[in-house]
């Protein structure tokens, strides 16, 4: 069953789709942010073989869904007691 997620843009406004890209992913997260392209990809690679990030295979090639980066956010965000 596909979860309803609710709706997420990009910094830029563009809509976030349902599945992601390792790059659209990367720009989600944030790991563009001073980095080329093919950096953050590599850091989104790793974080899967790390097994903290699990993508969604289609066809031959791997997809973000939304709701595990969102996960990803969750499990890794610390929330400091102020």
């Amino acid at each position: 069953m596909i979860q309803q997620v609710a709706q997420f843009v990009f910094p830029d406004g563009r809509a976030c789709p349902p599945l992601l890209t390792a790059p659209e992913a990367a720009e989600l997260l944030r790991l563009d942010e001073g980095r080329d392209e093919t950096a953050a990809v590599k850091a989104i690679n790793r974080l899967v073989e790390r097994g903290l990030l699990h993508p969604t295979v289609v066809g031959r090639h791997r997809r973000y869904a939304l709701a595990e980066l969102l996960r990803f956010i969750d499990a890794t965000t610390q929330v400091e007691d102020v």
